[in-house]
């Protein structure tokens, strides 16, 4: 039943892609994202939505035929393929991957994924313990990428008896670019992120999962997704505080979304934000 607040609102979407392929979705939303990338403006993509929606595989397709590859590999391609074509201009190209589950941030490119911690310094966040692994071929990026996702933190589903996530990932391709046209020097540096969130689910919903499931996992999965929704509601309504601070998931993302960080969403199943956020999907 319809309450009379729910009633009036209305949602939007700029685009909205039914049985698209892998590569028509990195085509339409990612393509130029990358191309932006090496001119020094960063890009982040968000896939969010209940269990089974196909977020991990629309964003890393882990152990999947070539032709369904996902974004991070379709990205990584494009981004070596047009560094081949470089005369005048170089790059150096490094990954890092972390995964937040709960209130603990783990890294996913070291072998048993140790913790990581927030250093927040006002103006700049670093993340202590993180290695970040730098790759100069998509096979080495690829690689990493598969070792990462096969440490994530996972449990069995009704939607997915495969295991699906109860924590939420991020990929991050940093991209450091300089001239070698003395005449033209010139320094950037852009950042690519992607992430994974953890399905959004009512937590009957996980109760007829074999195995043992915290229900305090399923809980904190849902704040944090709240809590992100409340720091964009804040950021497309141009507020004076944000609520920054009040997961790890948020003090992470706020970089990545907020000022001139060209971001799209892609959500399936998931209360979207008003227009006037700065998200696109």
């Amino acid at each position: 039943m319809m309450s009379l607040n729910q009633k009036f609102l209305s949602f939007g979407a700029n685009s909205v892609f039914l049985n698209a392929s892998q590569e028509d979705f990195f085509n339409n939303v990612m393509q130029d994202m990358v191309d932006k990338s090496l001119d020094g403006y960063s890009g982040t993509i968000i896939a969010c939505g209940s269990v089974g929606t196909g977020k991990t595989y629309t964003l890393f397709s882990p152990k999947e035929k070539y032709q369904y590859r996902g974004l991070v590999a379709r990205c990584v391609e494009r981004l070596f393929k047009t560094l081949a074509e470089w005369d005048e201009r170089t790059a150096a190209i490094s990954m890092s991957f972390i995964e937040v589950v709960g209130e603990t941030v783990y890294d996913l490119l070291r072998p048993k994924k140790p913790s990581v911690t927030i250093v927040d310094g006002g103006n700049t966040l670093r993340l202590n313990g993180m290695f970040s692994e730098r790759v100069v071929t998509a096979e080495s990026a690829l690689v990493a990428l598969f070792r990462g996702c096969a440490l994530r933190t996972t449990h069995q589903h009704p939607r997915n008896s495969a295991g699906s996530s109860t924590g939420h990932a991020i990929l991050t391709l940093s991209v450091e670019s300089r001239s070698l046209v003395e005449t033209e020097p010139f320094d950037r540096h852009a950042e690519l992120t992607f992430v994974d969130m953890a399905g959004f689910e009512k937590l009957r919903s996980w109760e007829s999962c074999s195995g043992r499931l915290i229900p305090g996992v399923v809980v904190g999965v849902n704040k944090s997704m709240t809590f992100l929704e409340q720091l964009i509601m804040s950021m497309a309504e141009k507020r004076s505080y944000l609520p920054v601070r009040v997961s790890k998931l948020t003090h992470i993302l706020k970089s990545k979304i907020g000022n001139k960080c060209d971001t799209s969403a892609s959500r399936d199943r998931w209360r979207l934000p008003p227009s006037g956020c700065p998200l696109s999907g």
